[in-house]
């Protein structure tokens, strides 16, 4: 989700990273996640979502999908239809 809908995630090119002020080993710097109520996020029409009112929904609204198909249609897995992050917007 943080990396196709918030500014960082897109402008590093996936999941917002920070440094942590640490070097590995080898002296590289050591990354982490960026808290999720850090980042700029954005809905579909490009407005900024404050973090304290972001919600998700599936790109399909689960119930429109369930309405139209039927709560247990065949088909693929939920793992690979509804349940995937790729589905879903802020």
């Amino acid at each position: 989700m943080a990396a196709a809908w918030t500014d960082e995630g897109i402008a590093q090119g996936g999941t917002p990273m920070r440094p942590t002020g640490r070097l590995d080993s080898q002296g590289r710097q050591i990354m982490e996640r960026t808290p999720r109520s850090d980042p700029t996020w954005r809905n579909s029409a490009g407005e900024v979502i404050p973090f304290n009112q972001l919600t998700y929904e599936h790109l399909t609204p689960v119930v429109d999908h369930w309405n139209q198909s039927g709560y247990r249609p065949t088909g693929p897995p939920a793992t690979t239809s509804t349940t995937a992050p790729r589905t879903w917007s802020p």
